[in-house]
């Protein structure tokens, strides 16, 4: 009798520690993993029922004496964690945060932020949909030209 356990229906449930790869530094649930001098991605973790531990990245960037974090984790928790992990490991302050849109993956830690007194940044189209989309929406608001860069009045003094 042959079986095809692979095509069995069921759950498709990674474990975070499946998605890690060599050289990632786990972090409570949280993973980290240098991708050049100064520059980080954090990866954080929601379990969604059928599909299991799924991933959302961010950055974090070193510049001289401060640090910039781009999204949030899923949550206050893990963006908390974040937060703490930069302490440890960087030691340096967290200047500003930039989101990148209104989902939960970029702007679920948005309170613990703003508990850390983080300056935070997002586009102005994602900070007016965050309240719909039950996300805490950036303390300021970016706009963009034609061109695609920020308008100078709304860029963050980095």
């Amino acid at each position: 009798t042959l079986m095809l356990s692979g095509c069995m229906p069921g759950e498709i449930r990674p474990t975070i520690g499946q998605q890690m790869e060599t050289g990632d530094q786990r972090f409570g649930d949280l993973v980290f993993r240098q991708l050049a001098p100064n520059v980080w991605q954090h990866t954080s973790y929601l379990d969604m029922p059928g599909f299991g531990a799924v991933a959302s990245n961010g950055l974090i960037v070193r510049d001289g004496g401060r640090v910039l974090v781009i999204d949030t984790a899923w949550t206050d928790d893990q963006t908390a964690q974040i937060l703490n992990w930069i302490k440890q490991e960087i030691n340096l302050p967290v200047a500003l945060a930039v989101v990148t849109h209104a989902h939960q993956d970029k702007m679920g830690g948005m309170d613990a932020l703003h508990a850390a007194g983080i300056a935070t940044y997002a586009n102005a189209l994602s900070n007016q949909l965050a309240p719909q989309e039950g996300m805490v929406a950036a303390q300021h608001s970016l706009t963009f030209a034609a061109n695609g860069w920020v308008e100078p009045a709304t860029a963050p003094n980095f």
